[in-house]
């Protein structure tokens, strides 16, 4: 990686990027809900990052750069959050982490975005894991409760598909 400001910055881009490809693969192959977010928190989807202000670098490696936004409101769906992450590519807005450390904040997104786009795809009902897959937008909602942790991302495929298209295959 080209730039990265800590160890600590280098594991959330880390945990980004495995989050985003393995979203992509189920994403790709499931139907299609009926709606899906245009945006995040007012931010279209493709929007250029230079007409945004406020957006602190953590991280970038190629083509994808990963900020914060200053004075950014710590909610999503409602839920307070720790952490929210911005993914550009060739500096096109394409997604977008959340993490978060309760279960209360899990079920109030999962309530929020389950009103608003519909019922999720989850393929394990007793697993805290929760799909919404759109034309354009796609939501991974996942909670573990043993390590405390959950994270929601949300990816517009048409730059999620240049990002992995740009990768080269790893050799197995």
């Amino acid at each position: 990686m080209a730039y990265l400001k800590s160890k600590k910055t280098a594991i959330v881009l880390t945990a980004v990027a495995v989050v985003l490809a393995l979203s992509a693969a189920v994403f790709l192959t499931t139907s299609a809900t009926q709606n899906e977010p245009g945006d995040f928190k007012g931010m279209k989807w493709g929007a250029d990052l230079h007409g945004l202000s406020g957006m602190k670098l953590l991280a970038e490696d190629g083509d994808v750069r990963f900020y914060q936004k200053e004075n950014d409101e710590m909610k999503v769906g409602g839920a307070e959050v720790g952490k929210i992450v911005y993914g550009f590519h060739k500096g096109r807005f394409y997604s977008v982490v959340a993490y978060f450390g309760n279960p209360a904040a899990y079920a109030s997104m999962k309530e929020t975005f389950s009103r608003e786009y519909g019922e999720p795809i989850q393929t394990d009902q007793n697993a805290k894991k929760c799909f919404w897959n759109g034309d354009i937008a796609s939501v991974l909602l996942t909670y573990d409760d043993a390590s405390n942790a959950g994270r929601i991302a949300l990816f517009f495929k048409p730059i999620q598909l240049e990002v992995e298209m740009s990768r080269p295959n790893d050799p197995q």
